[in-house]
């Protein structure tokens, strides 16, 4: 049950930006895991979803996807069966469409990729993350996915619209 206050969350996005290695090229080898954080931050998807997000356009079939001209995240691509870990069709909120556009325009293929590859996963450089960012192992990276209902029931939105944002039953979010 573990959410994140938005100080936490801004702590943990900016200790992976700024983290270098140390290696004579002092390389910021975490970013990735940054990026995972901002749209998991936005989105609230379960971070498989988000890690094999693809946001060109020329997309590989059976992916999640984001379609950055209409703004539109589709987790369940077409032909994809439903099972009990919904993933959601929905609108990308605006700050986030802004940095997926500008990702894209540096040749970024996916949502989260190292090297010009999609992440597959991001659990061991999440905890390295909230290692270094002095936060307790209860911070997992679905804790994000806790922390988008969370701030959303505290802003008082509407909790139907928000389970439905989240691809989450009404009685799970409550």
């Amino acid at each position: 049950e573990r959410w994140l206050t938005s100080e936490e969350a801004a702590h943990l996005i900016l200790t992976a930006w700024r983290h270098k290695d140390d290696n004579p090229f002092q390389r910021r080898t975490w970013r990735h895991i940054a990026r995972f954080m901002l749209v998991a931050r936005y989105m609230g998807s379960r971070a498989a979803v988000i890690c094999g997000a693809s946001i060109e356009p020329k997309r590989p079939a059976g992916k999640p996807w984001i379609d950055l001209t209409t703004g539109v995240f589709h987790g369940r691509p077409q032909g994809h069966r439903d099972t009990k870990k919904r993933r959601q069709t929905v609108r990308v909120p605006d700050p986030l469409l802004a940095h997926l556009r500008r990702w894209q325009r540096l040749g970024q293929r996916y949502a989260v990729e190292w090297r010009g590859k999609p992440v597959t996963r991001v659990s061991k450089g999440h905890a390295a993350v909230v290692y270094a960012a002095e936060l307790g192992p209860d911070v997992t990276p679905h804790t994000w996915r806790h922390t988008v209902a969370s701030w959303a029931m505290q802003r008082g939105a509407d909790p139907g619209e928000t389970a439905k944002f989240l691809a989450m039953s009404y009685e799970t979010l409550i």
